[in-house]
């Protein structure tokens, strides 16, 4: 990253040649034309310098660890326009593969055993938000996020990364990625992740949009439309 004073001195200098060109326009246009251009020159020095700077540093604060945050909606792919004011969607996995819940609910359970549910989505203030404790295969808790509230625990996060506002990256401590969340819009949220059940089972929601399913087996490319059923479990285990 170039220093913060070569953009001060370059703003300096630019106004050198602004007061020579002042001082000479009733005297020589000629002159002061060139001291005009000249300091044009170095006022757009000065400006690629700062863009350059923030670039840097939008860098290098996406690669930062980050352990606690709050997620915030992004204005990408909404909801097709007949689709009810009140209406939510959770994408698990992306493309044509993925599987969607679609929810009007205040507290709606998507993934739930035992009764207990350990993947929720709900409506507040016409705003999607999601509920999740991811862990690893010890059962040690890697990331918990309470509606768009998240914690990464450093004993078993690698690296948890929020690369924008609407983001969050999480690998457990072997490096394997347990959850990746998008905030798309105030109405959807996209996820993918490694979920492991008291159990031991794991769900994996992945690249290709597929969830698998204890004892093997996946569902994709389908929704489930869970706006009728605002209390019922979309999948238990």
């Amino acid at each position: 990253m170039i220093p913060s004073w070569a953009i001060a001195l370059a703003w300096f200098l630019a106004a050198i040649p602004v007061g020579v060109a002042i001082y000479y326009w009733d005297k020589s246009k000629f002159g002061a034309l060139w001291s005009a251009s000249a300091a044009g020159i170095i006022v757009v020095v000065a400006i690629t310098i700062h863009i350059h700077n923030e670039l840097v540093e939008k860098g290098i604060a996406a690669n930062r660890p980050i352990y606690f945050g709050f997620l915030e909606p992004s204005d990408e792919q909404p909801l097709p326009a007949t689709t009810a004011a009140d209406v939510v969607s959770l994408l698990l996995g992306g493309g044509n593969g993925g599987l969607q819940i679609l929810s009007k609910s205040a507290n709606q359970k998507v993934f739930s055993v035992g009764g207990q549910p350990f993947l929720t989505i709900g409506s507040e203030s016409g705003k999607i938000w999601i509920s999740t404790t991811i862990a690893d295969s010890q059962n040690q808790t890697v990331v918990r996020i309470l509606k768009n509230e998240f914690q990464a625990f450093p004993e078993h996060a690698f690296n948890p990364k929020q690369p924008d506002p609407h983001s969050l990256l999480v690998r457990d401590a072997t490096g394997t990625e347990v959850l990746r969340l998008r905030f798309l819009n105030p109405r959807r949220i996209l996820i993918y992740g490694r979920f492991v059940l008291p159990d031991s089972r794991t769900i994996t929601v992945n690249d290709q949009g597929l969830t698998f399913i204890p004892g093997g087996g996946g569902i994709s490319g389908l929704t489930l439309d869970m706006t009728n059923a605002p209390n019922a479990g979309a999948i238990a285990f």
